[in-house]
């Protein structure tokens, strides 16, 4: 187990983040692990030169984790939920006369989740042949946003919902070729429509 603290100070941010987890052992080669973090980060400033507020975060993440058949099968699983909120948006600005673009208006958001499941699996049938596998099922939505409520609900932008990765490599340990590895992989990544994302300049 193990927990940390770490301390922000500069003009805009003075604030302080906390990170705690554990692992436990539930019989050799088998355990399960949980964690729970915060994060903060400086959001600058905004069109009236005045400081945004931080934005803030905390998470957590619980899963399992496993190596067994001396070692020929190992990997983790585990689910994660995420919380962040005031994050940076643009709005564009249009000049009312000309109807021209004239600008984006930065503001804060509300509250924005994020949750899913992920996990690696690495198979080795004999000491020089490994086969990698990951996953990761996501889901992200606009949580509440007190400037355009309409939005709430809607997915997030900057990642796809599932990511499948396989990949196979055979290691060479001896004779003329020690030391050179061969593999071949392939990764698939579901489509994503960015027309629909709540998080992304409000403009076509």
């Amino acid at each position: 187990w193990g927990a940390r603290t770490d301390e922000i100070q500069n003009p805009v941010v003075q604030d302080e983040t906390f990170q705690g987890g554990a692992v436990y052992d539930v019989w050799p080669g088998f355990g399960v692990f949980f964690s729970w973090s915060e994060s903060l980060a400086d959001n600058g400033t905004g069109q009236d030169a005045n400081a945004l507020d931080p934005q803030v975060g905390d998470g957590i993440e619980f899963g399992v984790k496993f190596d067994v058949w001396d070692g020929r099968l190992s990997g983790s699983m585990s689910y994660f939920d995420i919380d962040r909120s005031n994050i940076p948006r643009q709005v564009t600005i249009f000049d009312p006369i000309t109807g021209n673009r004239a600008g984006e208006r930065t503001f804060l958001s509300g509250i924005e989740n994020a949750n899913g499941f992920d996990g690696d699996i690495v198979y080795s049938p004999w000491d020089n042949w490994q086969n990698f596998f990951s996953f990761s099922f996501l889901e992200t939505k606009l949580v509440s946003d007190e400037t355009n409520p309409a939005r709430e609900g809607g997915q997030l932008g900057g990642a796809p919902g599932t990511q499948l990765s396989l990949m196979s490599r055979y290691s060479f340990n001896e004779g003329p070729l020690d030391g050179f590895a061969v593999g071949m992989g392939v990764t698939y990544m579901q489509e994503v429509d960015r027309s629909g994302f709540t998080n992304l300049p409000d403009v076509p």
